[in-house]
């Protein structure tokens, strides 16, 4: 192959890569939205801290009321209200917080910046108040503090060490730098003025829990007794601060961004690690309720109301209103979901209008144009009679449907840009048949260039793509599945070969005869129907992980008897190969993350895998991987014994073991060119087994040992 197909085809695969983030992992920011206020001035609130214990699970939280008894006290004496706050995948820290904040559910092209920098700048509450501090982690508070009405206060990040001791001294460290904050208040009159500044908003990130569930698992000593320092610092917190203002124009917050397994990660979608506790009491907080079920992006347009000021305009968070207080008869509770409900308006209205030019257009069914005119109408009306508890509870009612929409025209260009992909795909496999079938070509730079008769669809394919207003990567997706069917054209010559192959048996007297043979038609046919089934099931695991076990039962069909004679060594293999797939078909429909870690099934792994080398070594069918599956067998025999070394003979994984950890990495991608000869099965059986090893040891610690 030379180089420029070998470019061609690593530019396919680079594309065919970006395309899922692209595609599904879409930006939820619409810019150009304007803000939309609550139009009142009697706010509830001046003020609201909110307090962030990074990493803290609802169950653990609610398992030990013991270790927190100040919160639990505002709880059970219906001093406040309290309830579940469901996260988002990735349940990361800085999502989290931007749910929190920001009312959506993170731009994924943060994950390029490790999630700790903006990669677009989006609208908070933070931009929106008068004054914001914040105290915690440099990953998270910095952010939010790029803003000229922020002040940021942070350690420094040696200080957050999974390998550490006792994480907790984080959080007293915010403590300890708020209370000295407050009493250098008390002594600066200028400083003073602004924390007395009405729209203020305080937050504290607390990240000792999540340290201690990283380093020491949420079910250890370290990470429940670190819950009682945080409740304890609040409580300590509250007496400062009402001591201070003394005006009763407090509100609080008290949640999570995240929770995590059992064995200290997150990141994925289980309920230890979305489900999430919240209180909130003070100023404007209605006083015991019913334990309300919400998700975190409503916390950003709850943050917004009660102190009175605009919701971020890209928020999809719904005003849980049955939190806030009633008082002048629930006036200002109307007019906050008034605003809520315009500022998802606007959304809808800017996203429908970038797609309603278009001649195939079509509005979201549920929640069309009429639909919208009829409840803004009846709202107003309602605001207008003073029947404020009913128009609430319309709004409740119908704010699913407004977020459905929402996202119904933000996913709108998602199944046809996905279909050109899967065409992609297609083309490229097939593409790659064709080479596998003939690997030789004279002329490189004719095999790149489309034929004439491809100009015009490539032309149209652009023209559409600019027609959409498609983005430049978009209009890359549209076009190259037509440019890869011209490639695939110019390598097989399929129109040349088919129309030779008609011609040439049309021109036989008994081609009527010949036309229903084997040979002729039902070998073709078959190959045919089977690759395009193949080829479909491939595609349809970028959607269920599920059609996996579908390939692993196409890999037992006898296809290679159908087209060749049997051969003696593939039969002996048969049984084998057969109680294998069945046996993989079985993890597709397993959970894709666990959330704890069985340690034995971690040592029994490498046993079983050294065990299955030696025997295979002695086979002599594979007496030129000898060698290399003997070294394999000790390779995995002593992982077994570091990994029960290292979780059963210490409570922390030394030093010496990160390093081990770090260094399988890069020996799993070196290692082959050196252990395998230069034969293509020798190279893939010796990644397999590398790459096996890398993971083996990797798991059972991947927080501590990374």
């Amino acid at each position: 192959m030379t180089w420029q197909l070998l470019v061609a085809s690593i530019g396919v695969h680079l594309i065919l890569i970006f395309s899922i983030f692209d595609v599904y992992y879409t930006s939820p920011l619409v810019h150009g939205i304007p803000e939309q206020s609550i139009n009142s001035n009697d706010a509830p609130a001046n003020r609201i801290f909110v307090i962030s214990a990074d990493g803290l699970r609802y169950d653990t939280f609610n398992k030990y009321p013991e270790m927190s008894p100040y919160l639990h006290s505002i709880m059970n004496e219906r001093k406040g209200i309290y309830g579940v706050s469901r996260s988002h995948v990735p349940t990361e820290s800085r999502p989290g917080h931007v749910a929190i904040f920001a009312g959506i559910t993170e731009d994924m092209s943060a994950v390029a910046k490790g999630w700790k920098k903006n990669p677009v700048a989006f609208d908070s509450v933070f931009n929106r108040s008068a004054q914001s501090w914040m105290w915690g982690s440099p990953d998270i508070v910095n952010l939010f503090d790029d803003l000229p009405n922020s002040k940021s206060f942070f350690y420094s990040a040696d200080e957050e060490d999974f390998a550490s001791k006792d994480a907790s001294n984080l959080d007293k460290w915010v403590f300890e730098h708020f209370e000295s904050f407050l009493s250098s208040a008390k002594s600066d009159e200028k400083l003073g003025e602004k924390l007395k500044t009405p729209k203020s908003i305080f937050f504290l990130h607390l990240l000792g829990i999540d340290t201690n569930g990283h380093g020491n698992k949420p079910k250890s000593r370290q990470y429940i007794e670190n819950i009682r320092v945080v409740d304890s610092g609040i409580e300590k917190l509250q007496k400062l601060v009402d001591e201070y203002f003394d005006d009763h124009k407090t509100a609080w917050i008290f949640t999570s961004d995240h929770g995590m397994t059992d064995w200290g990660s997150h990141g994925a979608g289980s309920d230890e690690e979305v489900l999430t506790p919240f209180v909130a009491w003070g100023a404007g907080v209605k006083k015991g309720s019913s334990k309300p079920d919400i998700h975190q992006i409503d916390l950003a347009p709850l943050i917004s109301a009660l102190i009175g000021i605009p919701i971020p305009v890209n928020s999809m968070g719904i005003l849980p209103v049955q939190m806030m207080s009633s008082k002048n008869g629930g006036s200002y509770a109307f007019k906050a979901i008034d605003a809520n409900f315009r500022q998802l308006k606007e959304q809808i209205t800017h996203l429908k209008n970038a797609k309603s030019r278009r001649f195939w257009f079509r509005e979201f069914e549920k929640f069309g144009d009429k639909s919208m005119q009829s409840l803004r109408t009846t709202l107003a009306q309602l605001g207008r009679d003073r029947r404020f508890h009913v128009a609430t509870s319309l709004f409740a009612e119908n704010a699913h449907l407004i977020k459905e929409a929402i996202v119904f025209y933000h996913r709108y260009d998602r199944q046809m840009l996905g279909a050109a992909v899967s065409c992609t795909f297609v083309a490229w496999i097939a593409l790659v048949v064709s080479f596998l079938n003939n690997p030789t070509f004279k002329n490189p730079s004719h095999l790149l260039t489309p034929s004439n008769f491809f100009v015009l669809p490539l032309l149209f394919s652009l023209l559409f793509a600019l027609y959409c207003s498609l983005t430049v990567t978009q209009t890359i997706y549209i076009i190259l599945p037509v440019y890869l069917i011209s490639v695939l054209e110019n390598h097989a010559q399929l129109a040349v070969t088919v129309k030779n192959g008609v011609s040439s048996l049309l021109r036989q007297p008994d081609w009527h005869q010949k036309l229903l043979s084997v040979d002729v038609f039902v070998k073709p046919f078959v190959g045919f129907v089977g690759f395009s089934i193949t080829i479909c099931i491939f595609v349809l695991t970028f959607i269920h992980r599920g059609f996996l076990a579908a390939v692993f039962l196409l890999l037992l069909l006898p296809l290679p008897h159908f087209f060749y004679p049997p051969h003696p060594t593939i039969t002996s293999w048969t049984r084998t190969w057969t109680v294998l797939l069945l046996f993989l078909s079985i993890f597709p429909f397993l959970p894709a993350v666990g959330v704890s870690t069985h340690i034995p099934l971690c040592i029994l792994s490498p046993i079983l895998l050294a065990l299955s080398c030696h025997r295979l070594s002695r086979r002599p069918c594979l007496s030129r991987l000898e060698n290399l599956l003997k070294l394999m067998t000790v390779v995995q025999f002593s992982t077994a014994i570091f990994i029960l070394v290292v979780n059963y003979g210490f409570e922390k994984p030394p030093a010496v073991a990160r390093w081990i950890s770090w260094l399988t990495i890069p020996l799993g991608v070196l290692a082959p060119s050196f252990l395998a000869r230069p034969f293509l099965v020798d190279r893939l059986v010796a990644y397999s087994l590398c790459f096996y090893n890398c993971n083996e040891i990797e798991l059972p610690d991947m927080e501590l040992l990374f």
